[in-house]
């Protein structure tokens, strides 16, 4: 008898990241990415003090096509 497994990613919901002010991209993305590839929504706060590097970030998910209110 032949199986075929086969891997289904679910969303299981919203993930929030709090980005620190000393890598606020290196470590941003990968936790940001992640959940993303899976599905689910994203809340992204960057620190106060890389604000401006947050919201660059936001941009190039955007224009890789991810909506923007994922």
């Amino acid at each position: 008898q032949e199986q075929n497994p086969k891997t289904q990613f679910t969303p299981k919901g919203v993930g929030v990241v709090i980005a620190p002010w000393n890598f606020p991209v290196g470590i941003s993305v990968g936790t940001i990415a992640a959940p993303l590839a899976a599905g689910n929504r994203v809340i992204y706060k960057p620190s106060s003090l890389s604000s401006v590097t947050g919201y660059k970030l936001c941009e190039c998910f955007w224009d890789a096509g991810v909506p923007r209110d994922a």
